[in-house]
């Protein structure tokens, strides 16, 4: 109980402090208009179920998260804390059932937990799909492992049951039980039984692929997603993962930390104690029987394991910001695997070197989750800003009317926190909150282009001068425009 204890409490230190400050974010908007106007859960599963096909969970865990927050954000946040908070807790019960050492499967749990480089997956909707489909297939492993124990027909059922609905959710964890198979080969087992034993993840994968390629994309049109190997592409897919892991980790700490001691000398201080607390942790623990090779392989097992849909995909390499860093939890799994074997190896040498190495890591780590807070909760309180200020205008316009946004940021560097930077972030935002459907909105940015019969604000998207207005957000300014170089100031 007091591993999982700790874990909570690691959860909530490093996140919990900002979960009332944020809000939503991106496409978040399109799906919370979609929800809203569908008018119920059963209505917005039934509105879903055609949208996302290829991800057919995904129409039950949106109507039903909306059916838990609504268009208020916090109930989302505690979600998402909870989720959290719950993947911590299977990956000590995991990693203890593979290296056979409490003491090291917690400090992994907890570095995995509070690893920089995933910070975003715990604020924003759109990633948590990827922290259920994670938690579905840690819960599946476990049942998986019970099942090559005892050979009971409904643990092999449960643990197959839980990867498919993870897989059909968002396929992000698709390849990671070869962490299993890693962790058996550490072992010293071969690595063709390590991998045999796996072959029921192996039908199921197939299963869902079957529906994915076949029936959804071949005969139903309906997936768009490009699927496909290179090799040059699958090495910059590993190379861009290695990097999460490690050295952008690092990045993210140097170029985040400072961000978050911007709260105040209270707040190093409070990082400071918790990175104490965790390092004395480390100071005082006894050394365990612990198999390090296991250990080993079932992080290389996740490395690759969570690198591979990247390598997969066609055109998408892991990333630490913007809208791809949501994807990064599962490498964070094999990231922080990797970084407690090194702290278990040092501690082997010198538990007190190694408590301090350890507390510094924390203390980084802290500031700079800390730092990815405050800045998406700043986003949020700029979004929040700009709706305020786009209702009381919206009461001049008639309808149908479009809206641009100028002069406010996209992107709140460092972080890259989103702000308002499309119209399918923007657009539903301003519906939602005036309640007005004739109305549309777009943000327009440094490349806009005022052409002779409308207005580009990115290739290919195009608005006509027929009920366009422009909103400049720091002169706090509407203009109608008729044309290209003609404002009219409302």
């Amino acid at each position: 109980m007091v591993p999982l204890l700790l874990l909570a409490a690691a959860e909530l230190i490093c996140f919990g402090p900002f979960s009332s400050r944020l809000g939503f974010y991106h496409d978040d908007w399109i799906n919370l208009e979609r929800l809203s106007d569908a008018g119920g859960l059963f209505a917005g599963v039934r509105y879903y179920a055609h949208l996302v096909l290829e991800r057919p969970v995904n129409s039950l865990q949106y109507p039903l998260l909306f059916a838990l927050g609504g268009l208020h954000p916090l109930p989302y946040q505690l979600f998402y804390l909870a989720a959290e908070t719950l993947e911590g807790w299977l990956l000590f019960i995991l990693l203890k059932r593979l290296t056979d050492s409490r003491e090291f499967s917690l400090l992994a749990a907890a570095v995995i937990l509070i690893f920089p480089t995933h910070a975003v997956t715990h604020c924003w909707l759109s990633s948590s799909a990827m922290v259920v489909t994670v938690d579905l297939t840690l819960a599946s492993l476990l049942l998986h492992l019970r099942w090559l124990e005892g050979r009971r027909v409904k643990d092999l059922a449960a643990s197959q049951l839980l990867y498919l609905v993870g897989l059909l959710n968002y396929e992000i964890a698709a390849f990671l039980p070869l962490m299993l198979a890693g962790a058996s080969i550490g072992r010293g087992r071969p690595v063709k039984e390590s991998l045999a034993k796996l072959w029921p993840y192996a039908a199921s994968l197939g299963a869902a692929l079957l529906w994915q390629r076949a029936v959804v994309s071949l005969f139903l049109n309906r997936n768009p997603r490009l699927v496909g190997f290179s090799l040059r592409h699958a090495l910059k897919a590993y190379e861009a993962g290695f990097e999460c892991a490690a050295n952008r980790a690092v990045d993210v700490c140097w170029r985040m930390a400072p961000v978050g001691a911007g709260l105040g000398g209270g707040a190093i201080l409070a990082a400071a104690a918790f990175a104490a607390a965790a390092g004395l942790l480390l100071s005082w623990g006894k050394e365990t029987k612990f198999s390090a090779r296991a250990a080993l392989g079932a992080a290389a097992g996740a490395f690759i394991g969570a690198c591979a849909p990247f390598a997969a995909s066609a055109d998408y390499t892991p990333m630490v910001f913007g809208v791809m860093s949501r994807t990064n939890g599962v490498i964070a799994i094999g990231a922080g695997l990797l970084w407690a074997i090194g702290l278990n190896a040092l501690a082997r040498r010198s538990r007190g070197s190694a408590g301090l190495v350890f507390g510094a890591v924390v203390f980084c780590m802290t500031l700079a989750n800390w730092g990815h807070g405050l800045q998406w909760a700043r986003s949020w309180r700029l979004q929040t800003d700009i709706l305020k200020a786009l209702t009381a205008r919206a009461e001049a316009i008639d309808g149908p009317a479009t809206i641009l946004l100028a002069d406010a940021p996209g992107v709140l560097d460092p972080g890259g926190a989103l702000v308002f930077g499309a119209h399918w972030d923007i657009g539903p935002a301003l519906r939602l909150s005036t309640g007005r459907k004739d109305l549309s909105a777009d943000a327009a940015g440094p490349g806009t282009q005022f052409l002779a019969d409308a207005v580009e604000p990115r290739p290919g998207i195009r608005y006509s001068y027929s009920g366009l207005y422009l909103y400049s957000y720091r002169d706090d300014v509407l203009y109608r425009l008729t044309g290209p170089n003609r404002r009219l100031r409302i």
